[in-house]
This record gives structure tokens, C-alpha cells and sequence, in this order.
């Protein structure tokens, strides 16, 4: 079992190690190789250990009459023989004539190199702290294997942004001599459980890459990868528009269908319904996006209902992950979960398709407000407005922040830190600091958090990881501060 000696030997290594696991058996994942690093690494910190405990045992004299029996170095010797080399010089040895002996036994002591002993368990201790944070990573990443232009094995790291292997090689080799390219928000993976009768995701996937290629081809306008890439993805728009036409359907006919399944919801979770069966959300509101975005249907009215939809959307994804419903038994019917499920999706992965430029709905609505036609855009001072519920003033967010206060602190830290070149670094910190309190809830995720920040016109692609951001101390003081 080898093991490396010094972080920059470990980290130089690393790649080429991952990249030989990975390919050993198809199953094999980046997590699973740092868990078996992990415990590679520590045993190799408990045999250095070992020794430096074992040595608080003797006098300063007797080590410097070399009294240390070499038994106490076996571990060292078996799992590492460079380290132990640098750190052991054996003496008396036992001669290898085939005859052992009680005192030549006791006569195999070891001298001991104890800075070496201390350098190595410092290098061992760093090595770990790596390993782990390239573990925290791991798990929510997946690694593929790619080749660059030259045909060198590249490893690349697949967040829940879904980027084209080869535009994420580009840029990584780019953005080691250059500076960072600003790209926009890559969506999330595919979910196989939602139903997507018209290949919506692989649309909004072809167009995300395309919004790559044009944010690169704006500080690389001659770059003839890309526009390869870019001219690739064209052609498999168009292509699957035609081998998957989205069909004209009749608006109003359409609203109605999703009004009575939102309706048929609510009063199968209320209890006043015993009976559920699905109504495939996704493939609904396709259509309806769809319908909406042509000339003819783009309308205040409509960008209103698009808001009351979503308000909609929000409060079933709350109520169902609280429970906060009467007919708990309801999570027995497969059809209603699979439903919660897709209007889950739709909240989160479909975000960017609700979003009309109008200010936040703030008010708690029924399906029935949209159907009656009681939601508009027409209250005091701008403010959305329902005839038959209460305005909500407290925590607008409940599936985001666990408490009122919770959200009134991630607003004071908007106005804090504002819309600057450092919102990467300054919201990756708030995320990451308020998760740390239990001010946002554990299951509520980066990319997630980074669609909700466009709500505030605060667009940033990722988030950071703690070890990235810079400034700690100065974020940290405005994060108590405030």
C-alpha cells in the first residue's frame, strides 16, 4: 500500500490515481476512492502516531542511547518503507543466519530521526484535512473522464450544473492563464422520474449550452472549438423541435385543466376528496410556457397568472414536505406523491421559467383565487392581492429559512453586501454560514440558492466552497454585525 509522504507529493499524484480508479470498474466513483484514501491515510497516521506516543515513554537519555525496541515501528515499516527509511535507522540488526536468538532479539533497537517523525505526522495531518474536503465535495459531485484536443485524460467534475464535458475542459485550461469567464446558470441534471413527454429538458438543455458558447465567444469571438460546439447544439435544437413538435393548443382549455388538477390537490389534501389520480405537471406547464411565450398571449394578466401559479407551486411543496395538511394518509397514494414530486420539480428546476421581471407575490393564495379571478396586480401600492386570505409579513420563504427571523437576517445581509463584482464570494458565504446556524434548512441546495438570488437581481453561477472564499474575517464580521 503506498502512501505519499508530503502533500505536494500527494496532490501531484492525486489526478492520475482517481483517474486509474475510476477506470479499474465502471461502478467506481470519486467518493468511494477518497473513502478508501481516507482510511489508507489515517492508519498511516496511527502507525506515525504510534511511535510519538510510545516515545513519551523514555527518558531523554535512554533515547539518546537509542533504548527503542524497532517492534514499535512495524506498522510504519509495513504500510509506508520511504517514511519509515527517513525516520528510522535500525541498529544491531539481527543476523540473518537463520538462528534467532532471545538476545539478539532485545538487541533490536532503532534510532529515531524525531523531526522527521514530526514533519511526517504534520504532512500526514494536511493530507487528511485535503482528503476530506475533496470528500465533502465528492458527494455532490460526479466525476467523468474526458479527453482534451491533444487526447491527454482530463478529469472534470459534473456538479448538479449540467456543462458539456468539453466546454468545462475549455474553460478550466482557459481560466489557468486567463481570467475567470462569467457564464450563465447551468441547469440542473435530468430527473428520470418526472414525466417529459416533450423532451423539455434536453430543449432547455441545448439552449443553457448555447448561452455558454455566446458568454465565451464574447471575450473569444474567434474561437473555432466553440463555435463548433456552439453550431453542434443548433442543429440539435432544430433537430429535436422536429422530431418532437410541441403542438398549439388552446389556452384557455389549458388553464382550465391546470386550475381543476391544482383544485383536485388541494382537496385531496384537505380530506374533502378521498380520491387522487395524476395529472402529469410538467408536461402541463411545457405546454403552457409555450402557449405563453407566443406574441399573441404575452399579457400583464398572464404574467400575473404565472405568479399566482408559482405562489401555488410554492405553498403544496411547503405543506407537502411539513405534513402541514389534514390528510396525512395522502402520502399512501403513488399518484399524489409522483404529483408533489413534479410540482417540486417545476419550483425549482423550472424557476427561471416563472420569472416575469414583476415584484415578489407576498400574499398566501388558493388555486381558487385564480380561478375566480381574485388574484391580480392591482392592490395598494403595487402589491399583489388576494380577496380571500391574509397578506403573509412574516418568513415569505418557509421552505427556504426556518424562521421569520432567519429570512430578516439574509435581507439585512442583502443590503449589506448589495449587488457587487464580489457576490460570488459574498453570497457563497452567506449561504454557507447560514446553513452552519440552521437559518436555511439542511435539504435546501447551492444550486437552488443561486435561482432564489435572482429574485434579488443578485445572478451568480455557483457557489463556493468555504476553503475558496477569501475575506473570512471581514465577511464574518458583517455576518454577526448585522
Amino acid at each position: 500500500m503506498m502512501v505519499s509522504s508530503t502533500l505536494k507529493q500527494y496532490t501531484e499524484n492525486y489526478n492520475n490515481n482517481l483517474s486509474n480508479y475510476l477506470q479499474e470498474y465502471e461502478d467506481n466513483t470519486k467518493a468511494f476512492f477518497l473513502q478508501n484514501e481516507k482510511v489508507k491515510y489515517q492508519n498511516y497516521q496511527n502507525a506515525l502516531s504510534k511511535i510519538s506516543n510510545q516515545l513519551q515513554l523514555f527518558t531523554r537519555e535512554e533515547l539518546n542511547n537509542n533504548q527503542v525496541h524497532k517492534s514499535i515501528a512495524t506498522d510504519l515499516k509495513n504500510i509506508c518503507p520511504e517514511a519509515y527509511n527517513k525516520i528510522i535507522t535500525e541498529l544491531n540488526q539481527t543476523p540473518n543466519d537463520g538462528i534467532l536468538s532471545l538476545s539478539n532479539l532485545k538487541n533490536d533497537k532503532i534510532s529515531i530521526n524525531e523531526k522527521e517523525l514530526e514533519n511526517h505526522l504534520k504532512s500526514s495531518i494536511v493530507i487528511l484535512k485535503f482528503i476530506s474536503e475533496e470528500y465533502e465535495e465528492a458527494i455532490q459531485t460526479k466525476t467523468v473522464i474526458a479527453k482534451d484536443e491533444s487526447g491527454e485524460v482530463a478529469l472534470i467534475d459534473s456538479t448538479e450544473y449540467q456543462i458539456d464535458p468539453r466546454l468545462d475542459l475549455w474553460m478550466k485550461k482557459y481560466e489557468k492563464v486567463n481570467d475567470y469567464i462569467h457564464i450563465p446558470l447551468a441547469i440542473e441534471g435530468k430527473k428520470d422520474w418526472v414525466t417529459d413527454k416533450y423532451k423539455n429538458f434536453e430543449e432547455r438543455y441545448y439552449k443553457s449550452q448555447l448561452e455558454i458558447c455566446n458568454a465565451i465567444l464574447n471575450v473569444v469571438p474567434k474561437e473555432n472549438e466553440i463555435i463548433a460546439i456552439k453550431t453542434e447544439f443548433i442543429t440539435k435544437l432544430i433537430d429535436l423541435r422536429n422530431k418532437f413538435p410541441l403542438p398549439d393548443t388552446d389556452i384557455n382549455k389549458l388553464i382550465s385543466e391546470i386550475n381543476n388538477a391544482f383544485y383536485r390537490l388541494e382537496k385531496f389534501m384537505k380530506g374533502s376528496s378521498l380520491n387522487y389520480s395524476a395529472f402529469y405537471f410538467n408536461d402541463a406547464f411545457t405546454l403552457l410556457f409555450h402557449e405563453l411565450n407566443k406574441l399573441e398571449n404575452i399579457s400583464i394578466n398572464n404574467d400575473n397568472l404565472l405568479h399566482g401559479y408559482y405562489t401555488v407551486i410554492n405553498q403544496i411543496c411547503h405543506d407537502y414536505d411539513k405534513s402541514d395538511f389534514d390528510n396525512t394518509d395522502a402520502y399512501e397514494n403513488e399518484d399524489f406523491n409522483r404529483d408533489c414530486n413534479e410540482i417540486e420539480y417545476l419550483a425549482w428546476d423550472r424557476l427561471q421559467e416563472f420569472i416575469t421581471g414583476e415584484d415578489e407575490i407576498n400574499v398566501k393564495i388558493s388555486i381558487r383565487d385564480i380561478a375566480n379571478n381574485n388574484f391580480n396586480g392591482n392592490g395598494e401600492n403595487g402589491v399583489i392581492t388576494s380577496t380571500t386570505t391574509e397578506v403573509i409579513t412574516e418568513n415569505l420563504y418557509p421552505r427556504i429559512f426556518t424562521t421569520a427571523k432567519a429570512f430578516e437576517k439574509f435581507k439585512n445581509l442583502v443590503n449589506e453586501f448589495g449587488n457587487t463584482k464580489e457576490n460570488l464570494a459574498n453570497y457563497s458565504f452567506v449561504f454557507h454560514r447560514m446553513k452552519r446556524d440552521g437559518l436555511i434548512y439542511d435539504d435546501f441546495q447551492k444550486l437552488q440558492f443561486t435561482y432564489f438570488l435572482l429574485k434579488f437581481e443578485i445572478n451568480i453561477d455557483r457557489i463556493k466552497s468555504m476553503k475558496e472564499i477569501g475575506k473570512l474575517e471581514y465577511r464574518e464580521s458583517i455576518y454577526n454585525r448585522v
